[in-house]
């Protein structure tokens, strides 16, 4: 669209002085958006062909439950400390802001 628009109608694009140059980057940034949509497209396929599991899966040890972190506590005393100390002012705990 913008390559259009600077080969067409150059004068409704404003900032722009030279507009070779202008274009020259637009075919360019056009270029980097296909090849990286392309490379995309081809690790989807690969990923589908591959039977569909995920990097994560296939890097998994052997062991390791698949739902757990495993530098997160998941025991909840641990969250327990923070779960309703805010010391918020009075305003806020009562919903009246200015």
């Amino acid at each position: 669209m913008v390559i259009l628009m600077l080969t067409h109608q150059p004068f409704y694009i404003g900032g722009i002085e030279e507009t070779s140059k202008a274009k020259v980057n637009a075919y360019g940034a056009l270029f980097s958006f296909v090849v990286s949509f392309g490379v995309s497209v081809l690790y989807l396929l690969q990923n589908r062909l591959m039977g569909g599991r995920s990097t994560e899966s296939r890097n998994r040890r052997p062991g390791n439950s698949s739902h757990d972190y495993e530098g997160v506590p998941t025991t909840a005393g641990v969250m327990q400390d923070y779960s309703l100390n805010l010391d918020l002012p009075q305003s806020v705990q009562e919903g009246v802001f200015s």
